[in-house]
């Protein structure tokens, strides 16, 4: 990097814009956005082999999407602390078995955020959510075909499930079926 310069910063992020030189010698403006925290994200399954998926608005696409848990780490949380943290606020759930699936960039040609992902299981209802008072979430147990025709026919778009769903593939953790 050549030289960076600070274009806006909040609470959340800051956007940068990086004079870097591409592996073709050639200078380029790049514009970051540096995330202040890194995430989490929880794919829990009940005893009866069903996704804990929620619905929440998200303004950018201006539409309610499905999303399972999670959230942002907080100072000097461990990320397993932080999927536990965000499973219970988000929907009043815990779980006896947690197991780390892996991580991923969220958008690494816009960002360096990174979203740690935890299958947690059997979930169980633990007490009321307790969200953030700028967060609506509503959410409901899933069978794992209607998780699939979802993601088929789009109505699923959300990286982070995608994502999951293609680490418990490699994990060789999905589920058989219904």
């Amino acid at each position: 990097m050549h030289h960076s310069q600070t274009m806006f910063q909040n609470r959340w992020l800051r956007v940068d814009v990086d004079v870097v030189e591409l592996p073709n010698g050639r200078l380029y403006d790049y514009t970051v956005i540096r995330e202040k925290k890194h995430g989490v994200a929880v794919i829990a399954l009940n005893a009866a082999g069903q996704v804990l998926l929620q619905q929440e608005y998200r303004y950018p696409v201006a539409q309610v999407i499905w999303q399972v848990p999670g959230g942002l780490i907080d100072d000097g949380e461990m990320p397993l602390a932080a999927a536990q943290r965000e499973l219970r606020e988000e929907t009043g759930h815990e779980a006896e078995h947690w197991c780390y699936l892996g991580a991923l960039w969220d958008n690494p040609a816009l960002e360096d955020m990174q979203i740690h992902l935890f299958l947690a299981q059997p979930a169980f209802a633990a007490g009321p959510p307790q969200w953030d008072e700028e967060e609506w979430i509503q959410w409901q147990w899933q069978s794992w075909s209607w998780l699939q025709a979802a993601i088929r026919t789009g109505e699923i778009k959300e990286r982070v499930i995608l994502a999951a769903v293609g680490l418990l593939w490699a994990h060789g953790d999905l589920p058989a079926g219904d």
